[in-house]
């Protein structure tokens, strides 16, 4: 852990998350096996399903801080994964459907052709995602 001094902390992290996770106003569940076994299943789920939080959360977004510019993970692989991305929607853009056309573009005629063929390498993609986060990468 890069904070060993937060370990003491990680059970009620984890609880937290839980709570917000698993709860009565946003569940689902299915129930598959015997008809006459289905009374006993909501018996057993009712109680449970009970003690969960129903009040509704806020909206608010994730914020990540960023910690450094460039990270590099050492692994046994004899595979080196190389990746760049960003966010279009902070450069004005915004994410429209034929970015899914591109994204398809890219990764098997562009990136594949130059990465792959002409440069030797596995592979290639690129990933345009609805939040505007787009990421490219070679291996």
């Amino acid at each position: 852990a890069s904070n060993p001094a937060a370990l003491p902390l990680l059970p009620e992290k984890l609880a937290e998350v839980a709570r917000k996770i698993f709860r009565a106003n946003n569940v689902d569940i299915m129930f598959v096996g015997e008809e006459g076994e289905l009374e006993a299943f909501e018996n057993l789920m009712k109680p449970l399903i009970e003690t969960w939080d129903t009040t509704e959360l806020s909206n608010d977004k994730l914020k990540i801080t960023r910690l450094s510019g460039n990270d590099g993970i050492v692994t046994a692989g004899k595979v080196q994964y190389v990746a760049h991305g960003g966010n279009f929607i902070d450069h004005g853009f915004k994410h429209v459907g034929p970015m899914s056309v591109l994204e398809t573009i890219l990764r098997y005629e562009y990136l594949w052709i130059r990465i792959r063929v002409q440069g030797g390498a596995y592979g290639a993609f690129a990933n345009f995602y609805d939040d505007g986060n787009m990421i490219f990468c070679s291996y």
